[in-house]
């Protein structure tokens, strides 16, 4: 039978079709699902990518700070609680648009937490704002390489 090569599969609207193309009737590919396996997989390569292991002490992982371990499970929770309302949309949807979207909604979260608590006059709030901004523009800026690699770009 194969695997579903659609660009976009679109899963089955019946349940006892799960993992399956509605357009093409044929499995989509596990690695292309969202499964707990999948999510904690990138999380463990994105934790891996982040802390190198101490060479001096070979054959133990490196150490995951707290706030990584808060980090990836906010992203876990996030996801568990959209899956059963958003299902497998992301298959058909225009992902990295989304994720640009969300880029730019940070720098805004940003500069709101900073007219909030006192506006632009206070430099270390503003100087601490201006990094957070700083990473979701690469973030945004990272996001459109991947789309222009993934359209034939260099």
């Amino acid at each position: 039978m194969g695997n579903c090569e659609c660009a976009a599969p679109q899963e089955h609207s019946n349940p006892r079709y799960e993992g399956i193309c509605q357009k093409c009737s044929k499995q989509i590919h596990p690695d292309r699902l969202d499964s707990p396996e999948n999510v904690h997989a990138f999380y463990d390569r994105l934790a891996e990518s982040i802390f190198v292991p101490d060479r001096s002490k070979p054959g133990l992982p490196p150490v995951v700070p707290d706030l990584f371990r808060e980090f990836r499970g906010q992203c876990e929770a996030r996801w568990d609680v959209g899956r059963p309302k958003f299902g497998r949309r992301y298959l058909s949807r225009d992902n990295s648009a989304d994720g640009r979207e969300e880029s730019t909604d940070g720098g805004n979260y940003a500069l709101y937490d900073v007219l909030q608590h006192g506006g632009l006059q206070n430099d270390r709030e503003v100087d601490l704002a201006l990094e957070e901004a700083r990473f979701l523009y690469k973030a945004f800026e990272c996001n459109r390489k991947r789309t222009a690699k993934r359209q034939g770009s260099p």
